[in-house]
């Protein structure tokens, strides 16, 4: 549902020449509310605890078992030790579902964090197995 909201500006100072521009704009939060679930955002410590992760990150943090404050799945960690190093400096795309998240990792030395930062489309390969839920793929580590 798009909300369109009204609004009227007046321009010029003649009040014989003034005239109402109609202007229409969709709010700025109507805007964030409908990229929520697509841009997600985690941030991790070098030994790999959640320490923050936004709404659009919990279908991630839903398939892995996981929540904030608790750890990234050791298969992950495995498949990418890059996800622990506070230099890091790569690009990946995990699958879940019917969903890629393609993702920029990258290290916060003078913060203590990695955060994971990136964006959700949809494929045509829904994934069934629960176990190998997720596949990971990138570059550089």
């Amino acid at each position: 549902m798009k909300t369109i909201i009204n609004t009227s500006l007046i321009t010029g100072n003649n009040p014989a020449t003034m005239r109402i521009e109609k202007n229409e704009y969709t709010p700025a939060t109507q805007i964030e509310s409908e990229h929520a679930y697509a841009m997600p955002v985690i941030h991790i410590d070098y030994r790999g605890r959640i320490l923050y992760a936004n709404r659009a990150s919990f279908q991630l943090l839903g398939e892995w078992n996981c929540i904030a404050n608790e750890y990234l799945p050791e298969k992950l960690v495995m498949q990418y030790p890059g996800l622990l190093n506070l230099d890091a400096d790569f690009q990946l795309t995990i699958l879940v579902k019917s969903f890629q998240f393609h993702l920029d990792a990258i290290g916060f030395k003078e913060s203590g964090y990695i955060g994971l930062y990136g964006f959700r489309t949809e494929t045509n390969n829904e994934i069934h197995d629960p176990v190998a839920s997720y596949e990971v793929f990138g570059e550089g580590e």
